[in-house]
């Protein structure tokens, strides 16, 4: 718990060190920062968020795992009024948390490739509703296990990989810096599936009593609150 409130700590000083190095807050500000959005708005936008995820499911990951964070980057074409499309990237990394595993530490990194769908729904005329889902494909990577030797010259493994399908949905607010609409800041709250199956076995955890009873069938399944930044581009007149 203790490392998702540092981990929460430090995006919310990364926003606000984004929002005051803006020009617009400067004592200069330049006449294009007051000019009005375009008529026909912006083609393009590359959207980068930051968050802490948490495990819901399944139990034994929830039960085993907390997060370092999730970083992720998209760009986006608008193909249809204010509905657009693009690729997105992200990372995201959990270690285990519980001091009373005897382990060495595992360490879940999980790097993402989706398809992003996003639709901007205009609430003022400085914030949006902005919800999105992509769907793609996930690799997972575990480091630093601590397997039990099934023999006297038998070296386990210290990794494990697989690879799943994924699907994430988030729902960004936003608050644009500049009349043009042109950068935002936003808090997100989302949800990702993940089609990979944590083990205890696996991963040397099976043994331990604080997940003994827990089930490890299932996907792995987190929720995420964090924050966005979005900049626009491409005039659309």
């Amino acid at each position: 718990m203790r490392l998702m409130i540092n981990t929460f700590r430090y995006l919310i000083l990364l926003a606000m060190i984004f929002v005051f190095s803006l020009p617009g807050n400067a004592q200069d500000v330049e006449t294009e920062d007051l000019s009005p959005p375009p008529r026909r708005g912006y083609l393009f936008d590359v959207m980068l968020d930051m968050g802490v995820p948490h495990y819901v499911y399944n139990p034994a990951n929830a039960g085993a795992f907390e997060a370092i964070g999730n970083i992720s980057a998209s760009f986006h074409t608008r193909v249809w009024k204010n509905l657009s499309i693009g690729p997105m990237l992200r990372f995201t990394g959990f270690n285990i948390w519980n001091p009373r595993f005897n382990q060495s530490n595992p360490l879940a990194l999980t790097f993402m490739a989706t398809a992003d769908i996003r639709y901007e729904v205009r609430l003022s005329d400085r914030f949006s509703y902005i919800p999105a889902i992509n769907a793609g494909v996930g690799f997972i990577y575990y480091n630093n296990l601590l397997l039990p030797k099934k023999g006297e010259f038998h070296t386990p493994p210290k990794t494990l990989t697989d690879w799943g399908a994924i699907v994430n949905i988030n729902n960004g607010f936003y608050y644009f810096v500049k009349p043009n609409k042109q950068m935002g800041i936003g808090l997100i709250l989302g949800a990702t599936y993940f089609s990979h199956e944590f083990s205890k076995k696996d991963t040397g955890l099976q043994s331990d009593e604080t997940l003994y009873n827990k089930s490890d069938e299932g996907p792995s399944i987190n929720l995420t609150i964090g924050f966005g930044l979005i900049t626009k581009f491409g005039r659309a007149e």
